[in-house]
């Protein structure tokens, strides 16, 4: 399965055993790795159906909470606090997914104390 030839190299890279902050840590690595800015902007403008540049943050959010790997309202809330957001006229909060794409593409990779796990 494809899943595990992700998961169990990325396990073996930790020192103790894994919490649920620790696999997104280490997640995050490898997706950091894998996923290019242009990428991540193809995925994302799947919701901006006007081609906008902006999102609907409760959308996405709903949608995180909603389908595929099922997140909870923290970790949504964790995935998307750096995003930058603009308020629409009707008081909706918009993300610029394009710019929030750019910041997460240009985060360096973790060094290796970041893949260890805290007690």
């Amino acid at each position: 399965m494809e899943e595990d030839n992700i998961v169990k190299p990325t396990k073996q890279k930790a020192s103790n055993p894994l919490d649920f902050d620790a696999f997104v840590n280490l997640l995050g690595y490898k997706t950091l790795e894998l996923d290019s800015e242009e990428t991540l902007i193809a995925a994302l403008s799947r919701w901006d159906s006007d081609n906008t540049g902006y999102i609907s943050e409760e959308r996405i959010r709903h949608d995180l909470m909603t389908w595929g790997d099922r997140f909870t309202e923290k970790e949504a809330d964790y995935a998307l606090d750096e995003a930058p957001t603009i308020r629409d006229k009707n008081g909706y909060i918009l993300i610029d997914y394009k710019q929030f794409c750019r910041k997460l593409c240009g985060l360096k990779k973790p060094n290796k104390h970041v893949l260890e796990v805290q007690q």
